[in-house]
């Protein structure tokens, strides 16, 4: 199944001739799971608060030596 970076802007998705790592939201720690929806900066259409589903991920292009920028 394709993945699809979610971060607001990016068409980053694991089909394309540059590779990319992609990565889970950290389901079983609430406070990093917090830092990360807020650093995708995203809402959803009507205003509310976005929340990943459980197949959603981040591209390996958000983060920096190995460590994610949240």
């Amino acid at each position: 199944m394709p993945k699809s970076c979610c971060a607001f802007g990016c068409s980053n998705h694991n089909m394309m001739e540059k590779k990319f790592s992609f990565f889970t939201f950290p389901d079983k720690n609430p406070e990093r799971w917090k830092k990360w929806v807020k650093a995708v900066n995203r809402v959803n259409a009507d205003g509310s608060e976005w929340k990943p589903s459980k197949g959603t991920v981040l591209c390996s292009e958000h983060f920096i030596s190995g460590r994610n920028r949240f």
